[in-house]
């Protein structure tokens, strides 16, 4: 609880006749206008609040008063914020045995890996051994492919990965058939032709320490049927011991006025394939919001339930 230093007043009680609600409607209005501000209430409140992330997170866990939703909501949407501080209750998902959350930005760049998938335009590029195990709703697949339209297939040596590359991203939680089992870390109609586009892959740590992850990577891919210059680049990481997957994004933002920005016309999520299967969906044709150059996009993991 903050108390002003001269008068000794706490920001819950009642002063020069206007309530906390009133208080909490005035921070809010000047935060929308300037995010670095000194906010004077008479002798009532001092507090600055800066562009850091931080200094504005402690900021409103500080302030008692600014616990309701409403209030809060409309401080974080003021400075900008509000798709990448969130409560838990207001980012986490479950479904199908998964839960999904957001994290701390992470991005681990393998541009330099020595596995490159070849750049191809609307195809699905040819199955690839995964190296180790990996558990989907509780089937074990070691085979994988990638398509150039943002998608993880996943198949076995006996039951192949789908090959239709599906240019056309799909409602996961209304699928009619069945497409495979899939991770769609950013399914959208993606230019991998020409100048756009490589996809690279590559296996981190050792069985021996725990830490052996796939990493697939979706680099400058532009936006299909377009030529407007822009492109994006992002992640998706299969970890072998716990079985989640993060989809991490550096870049979702192809250029002003494109409607495919930030995943506007994407399918963001992971499913079995199966109509009415098992599916966990982030988005569809929902843009991630609050991001734009040079921000990154968020980081979104899907980890097991175990029962």
């Amino acid at each position: 609880m903050i108390r002003d230093r001269t008068s000794g007043c706490s920001i819950r009680q009642v002063a020069d006749q206007r309530s906390c609600s009133e208080l909490r409607s005035t921070i809010a209005v000047l935060l929308w206008f300037r995010p670095d501000v000194i906010l004077v209430w008479g002798n009532l409140m001092r507090v600055t609040l800066k562009r850091s992330l931080m200094s504005i997170a402690l900021s409103l866990f500080t302030i008692g008063n600014l616990s309701s939703l409403t209030a809060l909501t409309a401080v974080l949407a003021g400075v900008g914020i509000l798709s990448t501080l969130q409560t838990a209750s207001a980012t986490s998902i479950t479904g199908g045995g998964y839960r999904a959350s957001l994290e701390a930005y992470s991005f681990e760049n393998i541009t330099s890996a020595d596995s490159v998938l070849n750049n191809d335009n609307s195809t699905a590029l040819l199955p690839t051994s995964l190296n180790f195990s990996f558990r989907f709703f509780g089937v074990d697949y070691n085979r994988f492919q990638v398509s150039s339209n943002g998608f993880l297939a996943l198949g076995t040596s006996t039951s192949p990965p789908a090959t239709d590359s599906r240019p056309e991203n799909l409602n996961l939680n209304s699928l009619t058939t069945n497409i495979g089992p899939t991770i769609a870390a950013f399914w959208d109609d993606l230019d991998f032709g020409g100048s756009y586009g490589t996809a690279f892959y590559a296996v981190r740590g050792t069985q021996q320490q725990g830490d052996r992850r796939l990493i697939v990577q979706w680099n400058q891919a532009g936006v299909g049927g377009t030529n407007n210059g822009g492109d994006i680049t992002f992640q998706a990481v299969l970890f072998e011991n716990s079985g989640d997957i993060l989809l991490s994004y550096a870049d979702t933002f192809f250029g002003s006025g494109v409607a495919n920005n930030n995943g506007g016309s994407a399918t963001v999520g992971i499913s079995d394939g199966q109509p009415n299967g098992q599916r966990l969906q982030w988005s569809y044709n929902t843009p991630f919001s609050g991001y734009a150059p040079p921000q990154t996009g968020p980081t979104i993991r899907f980890r097991r339930i175990t029962p």
